[in-house]
């Protein structure tokens, strides 16, 4: 028997993780897309783990050598890889050539309807 970790009745819902599954639904493309953070772990401020912050310079490049691992697994050797942000798209320069896709808009404060947008118009070009 698996054991719960957490006595909340329902998982924890991270707004922009909410409005980029919602989209990736939308857009039927929830099965064959792999999201990873620049930084791939929960940032928040200082003794407030449940609270939510941009990632500092320092948590961002700890994260880079992940981001350099988990880009060189098989699977994702040919994959398109479409930058959140501008903190993902400065986390890719030095480990992707350049390319010429789309830095998307990130959906937090205010971001959601033109990340939605701009992903969907990249998507229908990718058809």
């Amino acid at each position: 028997m698996i054991e719960r970790i957490t006595t909340r009745p329902k998982p924890w819902s991270e707004p922009s993780a909410t409005i980029v599954w919602r989209a990736l639904h939308l857009l039927g493309i929830h099965e064959t897309t792999v999201l990873w953070n620049a930084f791939p772990f929960h940032p928040h401020r200082e003794r407030e783990p449940l609270s939510n912050a941009t990632p500092t310079v320092e948590q961002l490049l700890s994260g880079r050598e992940w981001l350099v691992r988990f880009l060189q697994l098989p699977n994702l050797r040919n994959a398109e890889v479409l930058p959140v942000g501008q903190k993902a798209a400065a986390m890719l320069d030095g480990i992707l050539p350049p390319r010429r896709v789309p830095t998307l808009r990130h959906p937090a404060n205010g971001g959601a309807k033109l990340f939605r947008e701009q992903l969907a118009a990249y998507v229908r070009r990718a058809r």
